[in-house]
């Protein structure tokens, strides 16, 4: 819109500029009957014809402009229009992913709760195996699942596995390593760090 505004300003600025210099250079004059324009090899013509031929040009190229500034006009309003949808489509799209990631959080606290109770289960289960047995046991599992489970447990059965790992192979002490690691992981992100 304010190109459109623009764009005729600069058309009657031109026009009213045209019209001045016509008048300043004597081919438009202000009392017609006192003067007739003369061109070389013309015939002499009463001035008001000259004038009234320059204001038919005048207004063949302003109403030229204005169609031009009205396609302008019509294309930009289209284009805002196509805006404007594209705009209702992102925030619709916005507002469903707003709800997909609340519905995916609540998801994770119930699994991440899901699995601190299976997590206590499988303590409690651990800790009163032989330390041997559930050393033996925890090799065969992720060490993050093993973190978890440890993290559970009371120092005094953690403490008692974790020297059975050692104590049972030759990479026990990898094992033990892995797995405090994995409890420290496991801390620094109940921390928030």
């Amino acid at each position: 819109m304010k190109a459109m505004n623009v764009m005729l300003c600069l058309v009657i600025a031109a026009l009213a500029g045209f019209l001045a210099f016509a008048f300043q250079s004597g081919r438009l004059v202000m009392n017609p009957a006192l003067e007739t324009v003369v061109g070389e090899g013309e015939p002499r013509k009463p001035i008001i014809s000259a004038q009234v031929q320059l204001i038919d040009e005048l207004m063949l190229a302003l109403e030229s402009a204005q169609a031009d500034v009205d396609a302008r006009s019509r294309q930009l309003n289209k284009r805002e229009a196509e805006v404007e949808e594209q705009l209702m489509a992102y925030n619709q799209l916005r507002k469903e992913v707003d709800s997909l990631m609340s519905l995916l959080e609540e998801r994770m606290v119930k699994v991440k709760d899901s699995d601190m109770k299976t997590s206590k289960q499988m303590a409690s289960v651990y800790s009163k195996m032989d330390p041997a047995s559930a050393a033996q046991a925890f090799r065969n599992m992720e060490s993050e699942r093993v973190a978890m489970v440890l993290s559970q447990m009371d120092g005094r059965s953690m403490a008692a596995i974790l020297d059975a790992a050692v104590r049972t192979t030759a990479d026990g002490s990898q094992y033990v390593a892995e797995w405090s690691d994995a409890m420290r992981r496991l801390a620094d992100d109940k921390d928030g760090v």
